[in-house]
């Protein structure tokens, strides 16, 4: 297994974490989104927690990728993407009982490998 392998296994695995054993995190997050669609101060500070972890995301990936994937599709974007993909996946483990994550994981780590062939 390559370090980019690692790198990329790391962050599902994080990710991953976030919703096993009934963990708060994504419904907390979700809580505080809702309450931000009326109070200003939660908005902003969401905003922030987005922006930061869009900006973390955008770091990595610019380690693991020579160039995007595909052309005119910017890392920031790319980013963005990935975060909205995250939480996506949190509603579905959420809201759904029949949600295999293993299986939708290991799905998602070949989509990411060959993205990350792509941008080699």
């Amino acid at each position: 297994m390559t370090t980019d392998q690692q790198v990329i296994q790391s962050a599902l695995l994080s990710a991953k974490s976030r919703y096993e054993n009934d963990s708060f995190y994504h419904k907390l997050f979700f809580t505080l989104i809702v309450l931000g669609f009326s109070n200003p101060t939660i908005k902003q500070t969401i905003g922030q927690i987005l922006a930061s972890e869009n900006e973390h995301l955008c770091i990595v990936l610019e380690r693991l990728w020579d160039t995007s994937p595909i052309d005119g599709v910017s890392m920031e974007t790319w980013s963005i993407f990935f975060n909205a993909i995250i939480d996506g996946f949190a509603i579905q483990v959420m809201m759904r009982a029949d949600f295999d994550v293993d299986a939708f994981y290991q799905q998602f780590e070949k989509i990411l490998e060959t993205l990350h062939r792509l941008g080699k």
